[in-house]
């Protein structure tokens, strides 16, 4: 499914849940590894499973060659973007069989998180809106725009029924890449067709996961998982 092995941190104690954390644009599964570690010492029933995405043309203007990305994006930050649905339903497969290790080892299906960094975010909350199999306990961004009316009409599927589907957008108003303001329609949008979304807006912070961040996520996933 991916080229590049899933990196796993496993939990201390008895797998009772799971989070699969993407990283952002031109990242790796190990930009991430030391905030996810962190997360898996609060957290000590939490398996984390951090993919790596394959490389890709760079976005026009804001890279060079091919990059480790996600998704192909005409512009940033709201340029059509080609093989999207391709890669939300690979990451929905990974989904699905992890809610299978899940059940195997006695525990809830829903107990699993799905989130990431910068453009790991916004596939994220893109494909539970649009290609998950089963419900999970929520989604979040950190640092990332939020699907638009335009990007998701036409493609809204069953979890958009689940009311008890969380999702949490974390931002600072320092980003120099993401403005934080972009996100207002979407999330205006989507709390308008019954989506609940949860905004978190930090004053400062700029372009990364920071320990406020870390601190929010965990008392957020700690309140979402059932035993």
């Amino acid at each position: 499914m991916f080229r590049v092995p899933l990196k796993i941190i496993r939990p201390q104690k008895k797998h009772l849940s799971t989070l699969i954390f993407l990283h952002g644009y031109q990242g790796a599964a190990t930009s991430i590894f030391k905030s996810a570690k962190k997360l898996a010492s609060n957290l000590d029933h939490l398996r984390i499973v951090l993919p790596t995405a394959p490389f890709q043309d760079a976005t026009p203007g804001f890279a060079t060659g091919r990059v480790r990305s996600w998704f192909y994006s005409e512009k940033f930050p709201f340029g059509k973007s080609k093989d999207i649905d391709q890669m939300s339903k690979k990451l929905s497969s990974l989904i699905f069989k992890e809610q299978q290790i899940l059940l195997d080892n006695g525990s809830n299906e829903k107990n699993l998180v799905f989130g990431g960094f910068s453009q790991g975010g916004f596939i994220t909350i893109y494909t539970a809106l649009t290609n998950l199999q089963k419900q999970i306990a929520g989604t979040f961004g950190i640092g990332s725009i939020v699907p638009t009316q335009e990007q998701l009409e036409g493609k809204l599927t069953l979890p958009l029924k689940m009311k008890s589907m969380s999702h949490l957008s974390i931002m600072t108003k320092d980003d120099p890449i993401i403005n934080y303001a972009w996100n207002e329609p979407s999330i205006k949008y989507l709390k308008s067709v019954g989506v609940p979304f949860e905004n978190k807006l930090l004053n400062k912070g700029g372009h990364k996961i920071t320990s406020e961040a870390i601190e929010i996520l965990t008392q957020w996933m700690k309140k979402l998982f059932t035993k």
